[in-house]
């Protein structure tokens, strides 16, 4: 073999060895990650006194962490663990522990959230929904759940101010009651009488 004949073979070799891999190409192609995207935040948390009183509400904690999912999620997420959040919710709703909470305007947050839940989890039987209508359905899902908080945070607010306004009106009446009996000792006790004088 010549020199001329080596190189030709030489070349062609380091030619083979450097053409890209199309399987390579093929698998950068197909495999494209759902990335999670940031929808939306809740607007109002609970305050951190509330938190505390609600920490014995399993069922309430374990929407609050679902929920909170839904801040950054895709739309293949968001609609697949729609039928599990919804189940949630009306465990939420039959099982308000509280006595403070049991009242109309609560209840109807909760079915506002429980209908926003039912809907998102229909939207994932709709072949043709578009990523853009879950984002608005999960955004709507976020702000009913703030509402929630807004009003869990009002009605708890709303009791501390009565407690402290009858802990006052305790104090005053408690007050208001050892001054009458202040008054009616200083009436109890005998007046001094001039003594009368005798004149000689």
């Amino acid at each position: 073999m010549t020199k001329f004949s080596y190189y030709i073979v030489l070349i062609v070799f380091c030619l083979a060895g450097c053409k890209p891999s199309t399987e390579s190409n093929i698998e950068d192609d197909i495999v494209e990650v759902e990335q999670g995207i940031t929808i939306s935040s809740i607007g109002e948390q609970l305050s951190a006194d509330v938190k505390v009183l609600l920490t014995d509400w399993k069922d309430f904690q374990s929407v609050t962490k679902k929920i909170e999912a839904y801040m950054t999620t895709t739309s293949g997420q968001a609609l697949e663990n729609a039928n599990d959040l919804s189940i949630l919710i009306r465990k939420v709703s039959d099982t308000i522990k509280m006595d403070v909470l049991e009242r109309p305007d609560f209840r109807a947050r909760l079915n506002v959230l429980y209908s926003h839940s039912l809907r998102l989890d229909d939207m994932s039987t709709i072949p043709s929904i578009s990523e853009d209508e879950v984002k608005k359905q999960v955004t709507k899902l976020l702000d009913a759940f703030s509402s929630i908080n807004n009003k869990i945070n009002a009605i708890y607010r709303e009791e501390k101010s009565e407690k402290e306004f009858n802990d006052r009106s305790t104090k005053i009446d408690e007050i208001d009651k050892l001054d009458v009996e202040k008054d009616k000792n200083k009436s109890r006790k005998p007046s001094l009488v001039n003594p009368v004088q005798v004149s000689p």
